[in-house]
């Protein structure tokens, strides 16, 4: 299996063949479990990506200065993105009732998920 990620180490293609032409760097592995949901590449070196250091405490985040966040309430129309500034915490207000679903990601750590219920 090859292994095509970016400069960052984002895995941007697996592949067992053919090799393409330009598009990144080349990592080759033998493991089936790797994805680029669970790894990254480091310094050439293939790597499980980190926990994110995120937690949610009613309606306040506290997430890494950076991280890109996304509100998500279908039922009631809700989309919103932001990014967390300096202080590393976000506090939502909601003005509907319902169950609100929130992700935070900062490539390379885990994308974290969590719910947020309003009643």
């Amino acid at each position: 299996m090859l292994l095509i990620h970016d400069a960052s180490g984002q895995i941007t293609s697996i592949l067992s063949s053919p090799i393409p032409s330009g598009g990144g760097e080349i990592l080759a592995t033998t493991d089936p479990e790797v994805s680029p949901f669970t790894h990254w590449v480091d310094d050439d070196t293939l790597t499980e990506r980190p926990a994110m250091t995120a937690s949610l405490d009613g309606y306040a985040l506290t997430a890494p200065v950076g991280a890109a966040w996304r509100l998500v309430e279908p039922a009631v129309g809700i989309d919103e993105t932001g990014t967390v500034g300096g202080d590393g915490e976000v506090e939502f207000e909601f003005d509907d009732p319902g169950t609100y679903v929130l992700t935070v990601t900062l490539f390379p750590a885990l994308d974290f998920t969590d719910e947020i219920e309003v009643t």
